[in-house]
């Protein structure tokens, strides 16, 4: 009895560890003092338990490298969106010079056409006005051209009434002799 009792006490033993080491719990001390085949089950569950502790340290250096991993991301994501940032400001003071330059060259090229032009607009002005003169005068000469022709209509038409008489008085003197 004493033999059933040693051999139950040291499967009690692993199967407490091997619960033990399902829970999570990786720090419990396995013996595995005897030879025999529970000694070998013990002697296989610390070489488990081995695993387990060299698995789990290499889950938290995988976690730790991809937390290491993500923050470089983040810097590099962060270092990305400054540089756009800073691209896009010079962008924007490159257009901005760009603009004013150009509002600059408008500016003298109009003051250019300006003086070039100014003295054309005043000679086309004077032109203008001497055509207004002209176009006025001839108007009046119209004017008095027709005032004219109304008085040669008239005096032609008092002159053919005035042949019409001498014919008609023409045409009575020959009949008369």
């Amino acid at each position: 009895m004493l033999v059933k009792f040693t051999i139950a006490r040291r499967l009690q033993s692993i199967l407490s560890a091997i619960r033990s080491l399902q829970e999570g719990d990786l720090d419990i001390e396995i013996k595995s003092g005897s030879r025999d085949e529970i000694g070998a089950v013990a002697h296989a569950l610390k070489d488990f338990q081995k695993s387990l502790i060299e698995s789990k340290r290499l889950q938290e250096e995988s976690e730790s490298k991809e937390r290491e991993v993500l923050r470089s991301r983040m810097k590099i994501e962060e270092a990305q969106r400054e540089s756009e940032e800073k691209a896009e400001e010079a962008r924007k003071r490159a257009e901005e010079k760009a603009a004013e330059e150009r509002r600059k060259n408008l500016l003298e090229l109009a003051e250019i056409f300006e003086q070039e032009v100014g003295g054309a607009v005043t000679e086309i002005s004077d032109a203008s006005e001497n055509l207004k003169t002209n176009t006025t005068n001839l108007q009046s000469n119209d004017n008095e051209a027709s005032t004219q022709s109304a008085a040669v209509a008239a005096a032609s038409e008092e002159t053919t009434t005035s042949v019409q008489t001498v014919a008609s008085a023409a045409e009575e003197l020959s009949a008369s002799i």
